[in-house]
């Protein structure tokens, strides 16, 4: 049979088939479990409208009994009908349409800001890597097996116990870590001042303990620190750096386990010579 997924057909067992569908019907419950809090939020407004319709119908009504306009409650109901719709309608579609802006320019930022903060990681561990003879050519934060594997390849690398970091080197550390520093600052002010969705005051300590790790793994290296030291702190610091785009990253894991069982399933129809078969072999998490 085939199915569809990520724009993509392909042609798998009945069996399979079966499984696929299954993870893709529980996606489209998580994403209706995900969109009725906004949902309830977007109500919150429309009490208000309600209490003061009652206000309003009562005035009218009172009012048109004096006048003798009104004789039933039901009549004054009706002839308002109209006013009273329009009325929750309104301030349902303005306030639910506002609340998506806002929360779509918070993720829309988020994301830059991920995306940043990723290049910087990577680029650091590159400069760092060079020194002990390390090209470090994929990114090793976006996902855990490609993290654990990057930390054994680490400790199996065998270089001269001391390092002297070249001046040029050393400069090229400092500005990417500089960098790094940099963006972990703009995340803590951002998460502070919530504009950063699914994100606590817990992330705000982790990123300031990473910030202060990255600070003391600057002076460390201002001390020609032994390839025993460094590599030690390389693997610290990136599965410090996984975290840190785990985090802020966290708001696109939501489907992570279903996509990732759907993708495992797809591997096994797919050539190994094929460009979509690395897509699937290497999990990340967003």
């Amino acid at each position: 049979m085939k199915i569809k997924y990520k724009g993509k057909k392909y042609k798998i067992s009945l069996k399979d088939t079966i499984i696929i569908k299954k993870e893709q019907f529980i996606l489209i419950i998580k994403r209706i479990k995900r969109l009725i809090p906004r949902i309830q939020k977007s109500l919150e407004p429309l009490i208000v409208v309600i209490i003061l319709s009652f206000i309003y119908l009562g005035m009218v009504y009172l009012v048109g009994r004096i006048t003798n306009e009104y004789h039933t409650l039901k009549r004054v109901i009706w002839d308002s009908k109209e006013l009273l719709f329009s009325s929750i309608i309104i301030v349902f579609a303005m306030d639910f349409s506002s609340k998506k802006r806002q929360r779509n320019n918070k993720l829309n930022h988020q994301r830059c800001e991920f995306e940043i903060l990723v290049e910087q990681s990577d680029s650091f561990l590159e400069e760092v890597c060079k020194c002990i003879g390390i090209n470090c050519t994929s990114s090793v934060v976006l996902s855990k097996d490609l993290n654990d594997k990057f930390k054994e390849t680490i400790k199996k690398i065998k270089v001269p116990e001391k390092i002297i970091l070249h001046e040029n080197s050393h400069e090229i550390i400092k500005f990417s870590i500089n960098n790094l520093k940099k963006e972990y600052i703009k995340i803590i002010k951002n998460i502070k001042k919530r504009k950063y969705e699914a994100m606590s005051n817990y992330d705000i300590w982790f990123y300031q303990e990473l910030l202060n790790f990255c600070k003391e793994f600057e002076t460390k290296l201002n001390y020609n620190i032994s390839t025993t030291q460094l590599k030690d702190l390389i693997i610290d610091l990136s599965g410090k750096m996984y975290l840190s785009c785990l985090y802020i990253g966290r708001v696109w894991t939501w489907d992570y386990d279903s996509n990732q069982r759907i993708r495992t399933i797809i591997l096994k129809y797919i050539d190994k010579n094929d460009n979509n078969y690395e897509h699937y072999e290497i999990t990340r998490w967003f």
